[in-house]
């Protein structure tokens, strides 16, 4: 059976030949110069990406966990439900394989991008259920 749409094969020439530089801005920044409330410049830029009207779902992120008895990572995009000095928030369904992979003691990662901005930001650290 042949498909409705024809696929072009992109060589590897194009497919590295997509990416953009993303040094406009000006930006550079570490770790370090995060400074000692990461937290707020969080805020800072998160109010920025929701406001810039190019961006879409500036709440969307990815989650990485990982399944303790394989040792399989997993990434999937989830949306921010909210943020404060205790942690970022994010719904899930308690039967999913997400949820069993976030179990007492687990550890997951978030990245938020906003190209737009030029922005991107890396959370890591301990993961728990919180109330509704």
């Amino acid at each position: 059976r042949t498909p409705a749409v024809a696929c072009r094969a992109l060589s590897d020439k194009t497919v590295a030949d997509m990416r953009l530089d993303h040094g406009g801005s000006g930006l550079t920044l570490s770790e370090t110069a995060a400074g000692r409330d990461p937290l707020s410049l969080f805020a800072t830029w998160f109010e920025a990406a929701a406001a810039h009207p190019d961006v879409v779902e500036a709440n969307a992120m990815a989650l990485a966990t990982v399944d303790a008895a394989t040792l399989r990572p997993s990434c999937r995009v989830v949306l921010m439900k909210g943020f404060d000095e205790h942690g970022f928030v994010w719904y899930t369904n308690y039967t999913s394989r997400k949820a069993s992979e976030l179990g007492p003691g687990a550890h997951a990662a978030l990245t938020f991008w906003w190209p737009q901005l030029e922005r991107s930001v890396r959370v890591e650290g301990a993961v728990a259920r919180v109330s509704a």
